[in-house]
């Protein structure tokens, strides 16, 4: 049986959610409702498990990625295995949280480093968080604030500070990382191929001395 068999056999309705979702396309944020929670919460003792991703997790992470931002799955899954194996890994780093061995959800994390010549308000050198996805069939059930918990160790141990950016209209991420102690640093920056729709974005800045749980 394969490991999509598995955990459609552990969690049977979730399926219906994750097709609906993939019907109507990508969606730019996930929606704001705050406390909403479908569920129980996972964790360890539910089989949930934090962990550096592995080159034979593309296939899902296209998927993941695909049915949020749109496009090919197995493109979007060439360029996760591109990017784990390119010589620049040793600054983009991905986590995925897996449920009996399979990935529903990722989140990366990128070391900048603004080259010569960039503008004066170009972000500051230094880790930042990136990329989190959560599939939708398992949101809201404490996924994203354990990616984001593991995270911020591993920077803490290489780093004093975390930055990270979001559009201004993703409440429901802002306040996520409010809880972990990022504070809006400005909404004047610039970051190569940042584009926000619809608003703003807003840069924010967390010192790793302070804890990595949210609070």
């Amino acid at each position: 049986m394969s490991k999509r068999g598995t955990l459609r056999d552990a969690e049977p309705q979730r399926t219906p959610t994750r097709e609906r979702a993939n019907r109507r396309g990508p969606r730019l944020f996930a929606d704001y409702q705050p406390g909403a929670s479908r569920g129980e919460r996972l964790d360890a003792r539910s089989g949930l498990r934090v962990r550096e991703a592995r080159v034979d997790d593309a296939a899902e992470l296209g998927r993941l990625s695909a049915a949020r931002d749109g496009g090919d799955p197995s493109e979007r899954a060439d360029g996760f295995v591109r990017a784990m194996r390119a010589s620049s890994a040793r600054r983009d780093r991905i986590w995925v949280a897996d449920v009996a061995d399979e990935p529903i959800a990722y989140g990366k994390i990128h070391y900048f480093v603004p080259a010569a010549g960039s503008p004066p308000n170009a972000a500051p050198e230094g880790w930042y968080l990136a990329g989190m996805i959560v599939d939708p069939a398992f949101r809201r059930r404490g996924v994203g604030r354990i990616l984001t918990t593991e995270r911020l160790l591993w920077i803490a141990s290489h780093s004093t500070s975390a930055y990270y950016f979001v559009n201004a209209l993703n409440r429901a991420s802002i306040d996520l990382h409010a809880a972990f102690g990022f504070i809006e640093l400005t909404r004047s920056f610039w970051y190569p191929g940042a584009t926000f729709t619809g608003g703003p974005g807003i840069l924010f800045r967390r010192d790793t001395a302070a804890s990595a749980r949210p609070v």
